[in-house]
């Protein structure tokens, strides 16, 4: 890890010739206490300012008793000495001032005065309790990745995280493995402190999703890890181990080998996946009955194909899903406002997702459970009947049932898991 930071500091050093004299004062880590209405102990209040690219200014804030997620700052300006910066999330909203002599950053977070003092390595707060390193990778395209780095011995092993978590979703798990393991955790390109490119579903594809964690690995020299998916990291570990099943030794999917990983007509969870991985593969192949050089009796035979077995398998897929659906009850409206760029990432990972075979590689498939009521009778039956198909498209794979956990798994039964992965990793053979 320790030839990552280099990396880092360069970018940073580099960047801040480029900026302005007032900009580059924000630069910096500056920590204050921000009294929430209602709470009786003041929230320790982070916000971190850097230039990882000339004249790209990003704002991330954590607050340290909410979690160790740091939240991306939306419509984040320096103007002369002026900041202004909101956090969707918690609606909250900064307007200040950087002091003369560059020491302070004054002014109201959402009409209640606070003050954050610029703070030297030896005084800052620790953003969690984990004693993990985090450093920034950069992708094959340019994209900096957040690696976590929790030490440990052993062959390396490699988390990816779910849809809309960070590597930190792993703090409290990642020290029950290093004992035999060197232990990673990514945090996928668009969340918490790795980069943000604009949504596309070339720019979230599952493909895209996977090289990046091919650009840690290779970064990291890591040979042959084990990759352990929780949620829909589960489409990164396929893509990675249907493509390049020599670089890694195994797959782990916690709660993660649903329709994004693994593709089996049928599939409903989660809703919506399976007509998505079809649609692209229809798009794929029309694309490719008209292609340069195909004769046009060659055209319409393809189109036929298409007529008479894709439009017909997407119709039963459409229909199996729009069944469901109808028989889900509509979810609690989630706290506090999600970012509008956030929600077309998560609309651009469903656009760029594909269909992944049974793997040629070593397999643990943990599914979880729920408690009786956590999810509807229709939800329990889907997802009986897609663990049933995943064992029998995968009969070389450990699959392993935990009843009445949650989805993150990990945490709500994180004994069970340890022992799961623990028994599967020591039989794995050793080079």
């Amino acid at each position: 890890m320790k030839s990552a930071r280099p990396l880092a500091a360069a970018v940073l050093a580099f960047s801040l010739l480029a900026l302005p004299a007032q900009a580059a004062e924000a630069v910096g880590r500056w920590q204050g206490l921000l009294q929430i209405p209602g709470s009786q102990q003041p929230i320790r209040t982070v916000i971190r300012i850097e230039e990882r690219r000339p004249g790209e200014l990003l704002c991330f804030a954590n607050f340290i008793e909410r979690g160790a997620d740091p939240f991306r700052c939306t419509g984040f300006t320096v103007e002369g000495d002026k900041v202004r910066f909101t956090i969707p999330q918690t609606g909250g909203r900064f307007e200040g001032d950087i002091k003369p002599g560059g020491a302070t950053l004054e002014g109201t977070w959402s009409g209640r005065p606070i003050s954050f003092a610029r703070t030297a390595p030896a005084d800052a707060w620790r953003l969690d309790a984990s004693t993990h390193q985090p450093s920034l990778i950069r992708a094959d395209d340019g994209t900096f990745i957040e690696v976590l780095d929790f030490g440990g011995s052993g062959p390396p092993l490699l988390f990816v995280a779910g849809q809309n978590a960070t590597g930190h979703v792993f703090d409290a798990f990642a020290a029950r493995l290093t004992a035999k393991h060197r232990v990673y955790a990514v945090t996928r390109r668009g969340f918490g402190y790795s980069d943000q490119p604009p949504p596309s579903p070339e720019t979230y594809s599952a493909r895209r999703l996977g090289d990046d964690v091919l650009s840690v690995m290779t970064a990291l020299k890591l040979d042959r890890p084990i990759l352990a998916a929780w949620s829909m990291g589960g489409s990164e570990v396929s893509s990675i181990a249907s493509r390049y099943p020599e670089r890694i030794a195994a797959a782990v999917y916690l709660d993660a080998a649903y329709a994004y990983a693994y593709y089996a007509p049928g599939n409903l969870i989660p809703a919506g996946a399976n007509p998505a991985i079809a649609v692209n593969a229809l798009a794929a192949k029309i694309r490719a009955s008209d292609g340069a050089g195909i004769l046009p009796a060659e055209t319409a035979k393809r189109i036929d194909d298409i007529l008479r077995t894709d439009l017909p398998a997407l119709e039963a897929e459409l229909r199996a899903n729009r069944e469901m659906l109808l028989k889900t009850p509509e979810p609690a409206a989630p706290g506090g406002a999600t970012p509008a760029i956030t929600l077309r990432i998560f609309d651009a990972m469903g656009a760029g997702q594909e269909g992944f075979p049974a793997l040629k590689v070593p397999v643990l498939a943990i599914f979880a459970i729920p408690a009786q009521g956590v999810v509807s009778q229709t939800n329990v039956d889907a997802r009986r009947a897609q663990i049933d198909r995943y064992r029998a498209g995968n009969p070389n794979a450990r699959v392993v049932e935990i009843k009445d956990a949650d989805h993150a798994v990990f945490r709500s039964h994180p004994q069970e898991v340890v022992r799961e992965m623990e028994a599967f990793l020591d039989a794995l053979p050793r080079d």
